[in-house]
């Protein structure tokens, strides 16, 4: 607690400069066009389009089956 105290809040200015989200969103692009999507959302979510498996890989049926045909 004195640490914190003593020291200024690191993010006291974050609000004070207007930035653009236009990298962040041509690092989403890059990431589908790639086919990584989204990551899984929590189980209470509904399932999303593009949302991979809930599922461990090592539980994967689709996987699993792959595998043992190679």
């Amino acid at each position: 607690p004195d640490l914190v105290r003593r020291r200024d809040d690191p993010w006291a200015a974050m609000d004070g400069v207007a930035q653009s989200i236009a990298p962040l969103l041509r690092l989403a692009e890059a990431d589908a066009e790639r086919g990584l999507g989204d990551l899984p959302y929590p189980p209470n979510y509904p399932k999303m389009p593009g949302e991979p498996k809930r599922v461990q890989p090592s539980r994967n049926a689709d996987l699993t089956r792959k595998n043992t045909r190679a």
